[in-house]
């Protein structure tokens, strides 16, 4: 009967025992991240605790970036009060992030997801100039160039990015506000869509303009124009096309004065397309400039009519004619001629005493 007792007892031992054994589970992990959203470069914090609160325990931080295989271990963090520990950590992917302890994982991996800087900055030569900034892996995409238009941002343009990762926006822009953006889709795997910071822009326009359409050949033109809101001292770069010339040449530089004022004197030999730049890139609308032969005219001792024209080619074979004004300002051919060489003819039979002119 005491043996029969013993046994039951050592039964219910073992019972209470493993029951015991069930009731005491292993401790578990959670993590969280202050910002499921970083800036690349930029840090968030990750924090996580020890549910069975102990102090000073080796926690192990696995980081698993988008595209590994397996992650690594990023770093080991001791716990403090409460089981609790926390990181500084700075994704430059998008990066999923868990705790170890004696081979238990965090029961849930969370993960940051990395948006790129866009930088955006003026160019001396009025161009827009938009860099984005990430891993390496990120140099291709398209952004876009938009501009606040009341409160609303308006797509104008839009260039691919260089392997630089840089994109050049012309210079040719209004007054205005702009911003730079990359989407989601642009961005790539593993980059959450971009928008830089908003930059107010001065437009770089040059004005251009002649004193005159019309120029007697041998005389000069008076060109000038304004470089917006620019300083004294700039540089101004006139260029010129020639009448049949599909290439330009340059004529001269000059500087501007105070408040962007510039002129320029050119003297064009045959009809000819001017053009003044900015910094050599920002160049003002083309105007045409006409040259008109300058037509000299003289009476020789026996009473003929010499005439010569001056250009800037040849006018031998042409043929001119002589003019006389008649009352209410009209004019009447009297005769032609034929240039002969050096551009020159003359007029032999005899004329009346009236105005006269060779056309």
């Amino acid at each position: 009967m005491m043996r029969k007792y013993a046994s039951l007892a050592a039964v219910l031992v073992a019972a209470s025992v493993a029951t015991a054994a069930q009731g005491a589970t292993s401790p578990t992990l959670t993590v969280a991240l202050s910002s499921y959203k970083v800036l690349y470069g930029h840090e968030t914090s990750l924090t996580g605790t020890l549910s069975s609160g102990d102090v000073g325990k080796k926690i192990t931080i696995l980081a698993w970036p988008l595209g590994a295989s397996a992650p690594h271990k990023l770093t080991t963090v001791t716990t403090s009060t409460n089981g609790t520990f926390s990181l500084k950590v700075k994704p430059t992917i998008q990066t999923g992030y868990e705790a170890q302890l004696d081979g238990a994982t965090s029961s849930a991996l969370v993960k940051a997801g990395v948006t790129p800087i866009i930088n955006v900055r003026e160019r001396a030569n009025g161009q827009l100039a938009a860099q984005v900034v990430a891993a390496p892996g990120l140099r291709q995409g398209v952004v876009k160039l938009q501009r606040d238009e009341n409160g609303a941002w308006k797509t104008i343009g839009s260039k691919g990015l260089s392997r630089s990762a840089v994109a050049l926006f012309g210079s040719h822009l209004a007054d205005g506000t702009f911003r730079v953006t990359l989407s989601v889709n642009q961005a790539g795997k593993g980059y959450l869509g971009a928008v830089s910071h908003s930059l107010q822009y001065v437009s770089h326009a040059i004005s251009l303009t002649p004193n005159t359409f019309r120029v007697l050949y041998g005389h000069s033109v008076t060109l000038s124009g304004t470089v917006n809101h620019s300083k004294a001292g700039t540089t101004v770069t006139i260029r010129a096309w020639r009448y049949g010339h599909s290439t330009s040449t340059l004529v001269r530089k000059v500087k501007t004065t105070a408040g962007g004022h510039w002129t320029a004197k050119v003297s064009p030999t045959v009809q000819t397309s001017y053009e003044a730049l900015y910094l050599s890139t920002v160049p003002s609308r083309k105007i045409v400039v006409g040259v008109q032969p300058a037509i000299t005219i003289s009476e020789l001792q026996n009473g003929w009519i010499a005439t010569t024209v001056k250009s800037g080619r040849s006018l031998d074979g042409s043929m001119v004619k002589l003019q006389q004004k008649l009352p209410g300002g009209v004019w009447k051919t009297l005769q032609q001629a034929q240039l002969g060489r050096g551009s020159a003819a003359i007029f032999k039979t005899p004329l009346p005493q009236a105005g006269l002119r060779v056309a």
